[in-house]
């Protein structure tokens, strides 16, 4: 079987995505800290600080795990190696960076019988 572009194509686009969450993921950790920080926003009793520093390492974490899950599934698509990590790893990309995520999942599927997959026929 022949290799075609298609699964390197997806995994690049799942990397690309991936460096593109990790650096989200830095940047909400950040504005956390930032925002306990305030010394105008600690003494205020309407604003919710724990709950936004709490919202913010929580966003932070789901958005580093995303970024995990599409890096993984960017070396499987290179390496042609597991479909389900590819597929796993777009659907993760799909969430932190839309675009390439939308083209990398389509890829994915399309470029299903480089991975190797069997279908049983029922």
């Amino acid at each position: 079987m022949d290799r075609s572009w298609i699964p390197t194509v997806a995994g690049v686009l799942e990397i690309v995505a991936a460096i593109c969450a990790f650096v989200g993921s830095l940047i909400l950790a950040f504005v956390g800290v930032v925002i306990s920080e305030v010394p105008d926003l600690q003494h205020d009793p309407d604003v919710p600080l724990e709950i936004l520093t709490g919202l913010m390492a929580t966003l932070s974490a789901l958005v580093f795990l995303g970024a995990v899950v599409s890096l993984v599934g960017g070396i499987a698509a290179l390496r042609r190696r597991s479909w389900y990590w590819a597929l796993a790893g777009a659907i993760a990309a799909l969430f932190v960076m839309t675009p390439a995520g939308v083209v990398a999942l389509v890829l994915v599927v399309v470029g299903e019988r480089e991975f190797g997959v069997q279908r049983s026929a029922s």
